[in-house]
């Protein structure tokens, strides 16, 4: 079964992440850099850590508007089920 981690903004990650394909929210950013991680993907309108898509070159992102009707962490979840993962852990919610 694919696992996701999914990373959001909250204010703890553990020193290392469960093995999977790392998912974070634009604010989760903030927290992967302190920890030195870096996701596999970047999700999110960009108003927690902006400019989001300049912190971690060539990790691919997908921007979102700042007018949706879900959150950054829902998009995840979201991206996460689409892409077929079916383990899915979530730190910093």
């Amino acid at each position: 079964m694919k696992k996701a981690v999914i990373v959001l903004n909250g204010q703890y990650i553990p020193e290392t992440l469960d093995d999977g394909f790392v998912i974070c929210a634009d604010g989760g950013c903030g927290l992967l850099r302190g920890a030195g991680l870096r996701p596999d993907i970047i999700i999110g309108d960009g108003d927690s850590m902006p400019p989001f898509y300049d912190i971690y070159s060539g990790v691919k992102s997908i921007k979102y508007p700042a007018d949706k009707d879900m959150t950054d962490g829902e998009i995840c979840v979201r991206y996460a089920a689409a892409e077929g993962f079916g383990d899915v852990v979530i730190y910093g919610a």
